[in-house]
């Protein structure tokens, strides 16, 4: 895992950070990542991912079977212009 926070609520939110398109694999990962850390804390366990890949090339869901998937929160650093978000910063 690359970072767990936890929310005034008890969440916790593990984010991960991904260099590309997701994988199954990955997702995969990060599912067992959550499933983990739900075992062991008895919390519940959000994940997010933010990666430099692409929405249309990435998978967004993962199955673990017909009726159980794995849905984290994506973000993709590609959908974001940097230099608007800067500029706001300035302003503030």
């Amino acid at each position: 895992m690359d970072g767990v926070l936890e929310l005034d609520d008890g969440v916790l939110i593990n984010i991960e950070f991904q260099t590309g398109d997701l994988t199954e694999k990955f997702l995969l990962r990060c599912a067992q990542y959550a499933i983990n850390l739900r075992v062991i804390s008895r919390k519940f366990v959000e994940t997010s991912i933010i990666s430099t890949g692409n929405r249309n090339k990435s998978k967004l869901i993962a199955f673990i079977s017909k009726f159980f998937l794995f849905k984290p929160k994506i973000f993709f650093y590609s959908e974001y212009d940097g230099l608007e978000i800067l500029n706001n910063i300035r302003i503030k």
